[in-house]
Order: C-alpha cells, then structure tokens, then sequence
C-alpha cells in the first residue's frame, strides 16, 4: 500500500522534532496568495500553525508586520528568522544529511515539523448599499467619489456606469464598487472585504450619505 506523505516544515532555528498525525481537511478558499499549515506534535495537542503570505510590496509586509503586533497581546505569535523550508517527500532524512554538512550546526539551529495544509473557513464578507430615487445622479457620483478620496481610496478600473477602488483603513483593505443605474435614478455601493473592514466602511459611507441625501 502506497504510503500518504505529509510535507515538512524546515524553520532555521530548532531541534528535529519529526512527528505523525491525520489531519482534516476543510473547505478550501482563496485567501490571497497565501498557505496555512498545521503544525503537528508528538507529545502534546498544542495547536500551531505557520501562515505562508506571497506579500507583493514593502508596503504589504508592513500591513502583515503591524497585524502580528496587534494580535501579540491575544495570543502567542512568532514571526520566524532564516530560511523557511517546505519539503514533499519521503527521503527528508537524506536532504538533511546534505544540509548539515553545507552549514555550521549549532544547537537548535533546525526545527522540522509534520505538517499538512490547513484550509480556514473564512469568506469575503460583501455589503450591498442601495440609494434609491436620487435627483441628481452626476452630482452624487461626485460627492461618492470625494467621500472615498478622503477614506484613501484608490482607483482601480471603470467607466461611467461602474467603478472599482481599493480602500485602505485602520481597520484593513478591501474593494468598493460604484454601479450607477440611470434608467432607475440609482446609486448601488457595494463593499468587499474581510474582518471589520466591511462594517466600518459600510457605516462611514451610509452616514455619509444619508446626511447627504437628507435621509
């Protein structure tokens, strides 16, 4: 019988710690570019997991900085130095024995874990606002389109019925759409994102606007 192999995690600093374990896969989602691992152990039913972020920018890495010092005071949580490693297959053993002899091994240098990848159930949260019976469509495009300059808005793509930002907040990223609908004097905002960016972009652009329109 064909025997299931786990990847491995190498992470420059620990000692060999091989370990078996089944895990359970869960729904898988498009999280960006990214992987979560679930880091199994031997000896204790500690859960661990190493997150794999593909950031793009400087400016990205500084976002993913500034979350794990927010969540350092919720839970224990450990960016890694070195070189971070993910191994398929069964002959490990072998490529350690070649990467001991290129390096200088000093105590607790390697950490090796057993691993398999861990999908969360997490999904985008979308937001519909919808602006119904406007007098003036053009006027309250513009006034849209100052009230998302002031949130930092970015401009993505679009024409003159619909058009894409990227919003960057305190409370994280995430796209808002502008779909003016002439023919039905209608104006609809729709948000996406995850974690509390919907609900504190939705509530400013809705107070906003309710004032606005004098609703």
């Amino acid at each position: 019988m064909k025997k299931n192999l786990f990847p491995l995690i190498l992470l420059s600093k620990l000692r060999i710690n091989p370990c078996i374990g089944s895990f359970q896969k869960r729904e898988k989602i498009n999280l960006h570019s990214g992987k979560i691992y679930l880091l199994a152990y031997a000896k204790t039913s500690q859960m661990e997991y190493l997150v794999i972020l593909a950031y793009e920018s400087d400016t990205e890495r500084k976002r993913i900085d500034y979350a794990i010092e927010r969540w350092k005071d919720k839970t224990e949580i450990i960016k890694p130095k070195g070189t971070t490693i993910i191994f398929k297959g069964s002959n490990i053993d072998a490529f350690l024995d070649d990467l001991y002899s290129r390096i200088e091994i000093k105590t607790n240098i390697i950490e090796v874990y057993n691993l398999s990848e861990y999908f969360p159930q997490i999904a985008q949260q979308i937001t519909e606002l919808n602006y119904k019976n406007i007098e003036n469509l053009e006027f309250t495009k513009k006034f849209l389109e100052y009230l998302l300059s002031k949130m930092n808005a970015s401009y993505e793509s679009g024409d003159n019925n619909e058009i894409h930002y990227t919003v960057n907040t305190k409370k994280g990223q995430g796209k808002v759409i502008l779909a003016i609908v002439p023919n039905q004097a209608r104006i609809k905002v729709r948000i996406e994102g995850y974690g509390e960016f919907n609900e504190f972009v939705t509530r400013k652009i809705d107070e906003e606007m309710k004032a606005f329109l004098g609703r």
